[in-house]
Parts: C-alpha cells; sequence; structure tokens
C-alpha cells in the first residue's frame, strides 16, 4: 500500500472515530483524537474555542443540552500533505432541544496533524446549510 493511501485512510479512520464517540454520548473519549492546540471555530467564524479540554467540553455542552436523534454523513473528502491533512463530509442531524426537535445539515471541517505516528485533530468548523424546527 502507497504510504499517502495509508496516511488517507488513517485520517478517514480517524474522523469516524471522532464522531462515532460525540454522537453516540460519549465525548470524554475525544481528548484522545484532539491535539493539545485543538480549535473549534463557530458557524461565520463568530465563535473560537481553543485547546483540547475546552473543545471537550464543548461538544459535553452541547450532549447535556441536547439529545441526538440521527446523526449522518456523506460525501467524504480527506487530502493528505505529509503530515497535514484536510477533511470535509456532508452531514445531516437531527436532534432534540428543550422539547423541540431540530434539523441541521452542512459541511463540517477537520484539519489534522501527525506528530510521531499519530494523526490528531487540530482545527474544526461548521459551514451550516440549514437548520430548521422539524415540530
Amino acid at each position: 500500500m502507497n504510504h499517502n493511501k495509508a496516511n488517507k485512510q488513517a485520517v478517514e479512520l480517524l474522523l469516524k472515530k471522532i464522531n462515532d464517540v460525540w454522537t453516540r454520548g460519549n465525548p470524554e473519549e475525544l481528548e484522545k483524537y484532539f491535539h493539545s492546540n485543538m480549535v473549534i471555530e463557530g458557524p461565520a467564524f463568530q465563535d473560537r474555542i481553543v485547546g483540547r479540554d475546552l473543545c471537550v467540553h464543548h461538544h459535553e455542552d452541547f450532549l447535556r443540552n441536547n439529545r441526538i436523534l440521527s446523526f449522518k454523513e456523506s460525501d467524504h473528502k480527506v487530502n493528505v500533505w505529509n503530515d497535514t491533512a484536510v477533511a470535509s463530509f456532508f452531514f445531516k442531524i437531527t436532534f432534540e432541544t428543550e422539547g423541540h426537535v431540530r434539523q441541521e445539515s452542512g459541511h463540517e471541517l477537520y484539519a489534522f496533524t501527525r506528530e510521531t505516528k499519530d494523526w490528531h485533530a487540530v482545527w474544526n468548523s461548521i459551514v451550516p446549510a440549514s437548520s430548521s424546527p422539524t415540530s
């Protein structure tokens, strides 16, 4: 297997693990996948969260205040250059918040870095497509 293909597969697997742990209600596991200097940029770059602990806490807060009903991903794209990778995918999430069901969709973007042999997410943002109440 060529080296770039192996790196691409490693990043794809890491992205799957990140989405699996937080959507299944285990956001504390993100600590092992996020770089110590992880950054989450809010939609339209209005909010910025810096540092692994705060980024994990951000996901914990979301799950504390919302119940995920479904989360679907598609159209994954991953590019790798040496020790840097960028990934994107389309998502659609349905969740309940304060007794109301909401649907959101858009593209999620990640940047990854590899230190020694391990890949870690270092940056994340969402480009929303839509947001609407369903009930």
